[in-house]
């Protein structure tokens, strides 16, 4: 990581401190996974402070405190997470930090916590459900109005050739009537 200095791409370096926290966690070095995180943590820009990206590295460490059983600073990264992800507009990082907050409710015995933490997690799925409802019911109701669209223009598109159809069998009808005039009243 010192090799990458300043002028290495700050994903690389919180990539790296992603790897080493995720294996020290499968060594079970809890402190060792907390340290990398919280470096993680100070890569990322100033400017992506409110991204997905972060609201996962914080309830990351959350999660590895709550393990530790230092349940204080759990709920403080827990929060914050919480909050990161509201403030990047991420619904999908907010379910996976309910999740985690119910997890820490569970370790903690906080049974009241627990029932509110599930059931704005059951409250946001839904929405997220009836909003994918919504996008679907509006997919097809662009699919319905392309389809009438297309249908009007087919439908036009005959009675044009329809109409020339008429108008040439009225001038082919006119030139054969014609032709035999001319045959008869010679």
């Amino acid at each position: 990581l010192k090799s990458l200095g300043d002028n290495g791409d700050w994903r690389m370096r919180a990539s790296i401190h992603n790897y080493q926290g995720w294996r020290a966690i499968a060594r079970d070095s809890m402190r060792s996974a907390i340290d990398h995180y919280t470096r993680l943590l100070a890569e990322i820009p100033a400017d992506l402070n409110q991204s997905r990206y972060r609201a996962m590295a914080v309830m990351t460490r959350g999660q590895l405190y709550t393990s530790l059983g230092e349940y204080r600073r759990a709920r403080v990264d827990l929060d914050s997470a919480m909050a990161l992800s509201f403030a990047a507009g991420a619904p999908d990082a907010r379910i996976v930090v309910l999740r985690s907050l119910m997890d820490w409710a569970v370790a903690t015995g906080d049974s009241a916590f627990h029932r509110v933490a599930s059931n704005h997690l059951y409250q946001l799925q839904d929405s997220l459900q009836y909003t994918g409802f919504l996008l679907k019911t509006e997919h097809l109701n662009l699919e319905r109005e392309t389809l009438d669209i297309k249908r009007q223009m087919i439908e036009s598109e005959l009675r044009r050739r329809v109409s020339v159809r008429m108008a040439w069998g009225a001038v082919g009808v006119t030139v054969v009537v014609a032709f035999l005039a001319l045959l008869l009243f010679r």
